[in-house]
């Protein structure tokens, strides 16, 4: 942010014409705009608690989640009322889906009330692209931003080539990364 912008910000709220807080939202924008970050966007996390589900129906639900379009959905073991063992269950949304995973929590599992959250989260960049290795080609995920370069071979490539040469899967992650790391 330049020196101009933050005088005319302190100005207003000196002048009356910006509360606190609306300066110092004012001031996160214009911080953001010059700033290195890649993708930023708001997601929910939608979150209930059970203790009456079998395993099997909670990994049921929870494919069931991510089928539907949820970013992601996991659970957690957690200490419930009268000391009983119980079950987080987490599904992380963009806004647009939040009511059809609403709708397919109370559906898919016990619970009889969801908390959610709204987050604000950075992400870096990404991009695909395809390598070529003496067993074909492996799709790669690289994503980048923040000063940082991340590339990623595609699992299930990975575990195919892995399984069809009935290589250790580490061996066939470890040659394809070499490949990339002489491109």
């Amino acid at each position: 942010m330049q020196q101009e912008q933050l005088l005319h910000i302190l100005e207003l709220v000196k002048d009356g014409k910006l509360t606190p807080d609306e300066a110092a939202n004012q001031l996160n924008v214009n911080s953001r705009e010059g700033s290195i970050h890649q993708q930023e966007d708001s997601v929910r996390i939608l979150s209930c608690n059970v203790d009456d589900m079998t395993p099997e129906s909670i990994s049921y639900a929870l494919g069931v989640f991510r089928k539907s379009g949820a970013l992601d959905a996991w659970w957690e073991p957690i200490g419930m009322k009268k000391d009983r063992p119980g079950i987080l269950i987490c599904v992380l949304c963009r806004e647009e889906d939040r009511d059809e995973m609403i709708r397919l929590i109370f559906l898919h599992t016990s619970t009889i009330g969801i908390r959610e959250l709204l987050c604000e989260r950075e992400v870096l960049k990404r991009q695909q692209s395809t390598v070529e290795t003496p067993w074909g080609p492996v799709r790669c995920k690289t994503s980048t931003g923040f000063g940082v370069t991340k590339t990623k071979p595609e699992f299930d490539d990975l575990s195919q080539i892995a399984e069809k040469e009935q290589l250790p899967l580490d061996e066939v992650r470890s040659s394809v990364l070499d490949i990339l790391d002489s491109d």
